[in-house]
């Protein structure tokens, strides 16, 4: 196995992608299969307990394999070797923060879209099958019982955290920041992402969220961060659907006043741009010290 360790470090970006795809599709295939006999009684146990098998072998084993077979021996791949600092964690919690208005907005204008006459069998199509996913989220969220919030909270917030910033962030844009500038890197890493999770029209506002995440992950210089601000964002909404109820029918919670979302992205937009430069300020001190 050794012998295969780094196998592909040199090679040209598009064979690297090919090795991405072909592991993403191997475990998505044995994540699926291991989760089909999966049968507890309970319908919505065995959707969380599927949903979890499969994202591990799609994402973490897949990214373990990937990365073993890219990487240089002294590439960390998933910068695993170091904790943010405390104030790269405010700025990432800041960060969070003061974009949730631009992301609902998006979110608002996404859901407006309507496709060209021509195309009018495919948009029934995607709007079916989004409705059924959130269907069955609205059922596993909305459900009542002793341990429902806390399974909740694992199972849609802390999993899909650390699964897909490792794939995403700590494989994926490791590669293409081996081959692109980190800007490119993050930004195309960040369109992948949304388009990963099949939901056309919540796309743009995930696209936001997954480039802030790769700039986390870029400047933070540990996997963690991402990891810690992805968790945030998802137990955010698990709670909060919980606590008032999640609209199956919309992917913004009950009782969000849109009109006032306007002045609220005219507010926290530049402090998001604040944020950044401040990030990207102690991230260049950062590297200078090391120099020295």
């Amino acid at each position: 196995m050794k012998a295969f360790k780094g196998y592909f470090a040199k090679d040209a970006l598009w064979i690297k992608l090919l090795l991405v795809l072909f592991f993403l599709l191997i475990g998505m295939v044995v994540g699926s299969a291991l989760s089909l006999p999966i049968n507890t009684g309970n319908e919505v146990r065995d959707i969380l307990y599927g949903q979890f098998v499969t994202s591990i072998f799609t994402f973490v084993v897949s990214a373990l394999l990937i990365a073993y077979l890219v990487k240089n021996d002294d590439e960390n791949f998933f910068q695993d070797n170091r904790f943010p600092s405390f104030s790269m964690l405010i700025y990432g919690v800041c960060f969070l923060i003061f974009l949730m208005p631009l992301v609902e907005l998006t979110t608002f204008w996404n859901e407006k879209l309507v496709l060209p006459d021509f195309l009018h069998k495919l948009e029934t199509t995607i709007r079916s099958l989004e409705d059924e996913a959130m269907e069955i989220t609205a059922m596993i969220i909305n459900r009542k019982g002793e341990y429902a919030l806390l399974s909740n909270v694992f199972f849609l917030a802390l999993v899909p955290a650390i699964s897909e910033e490792i794939f995403f962030r700590g494989t994926l844009q490791q590669i293409f920041h081996k081959h692109c500038s980190s800007g490119v890197s993050i930004w195309v890493t960040a369109i992948i992402f949304s388009a990963f999770h099949f939901q056309f029209y919540g796309f743009v506002p995930r696209v936001l969220l997954g480039a802030m995440l790769g700039y986390l992950f870029y400047y933070g210089r540990s996997i963690y961060l991402p990891i810690l601000i992805h968790f945030c964002n998802n137990a955010m909404a698990v709670i909060v659907g919980s606590i008032i109820g999640f609209d199956s029918t919309t992917q913004q919670m009950p009782g969000i006043d849109t009109t006032a979302l306007y002045s609220s992205v005219l507010f926290s937009f530049p402090i998001v741009i604040v944020i950044f430069l401040a990030m990207r300020r102690e991230f260049r001190l950062r590297e200078k010290n090391d120099e020295n």
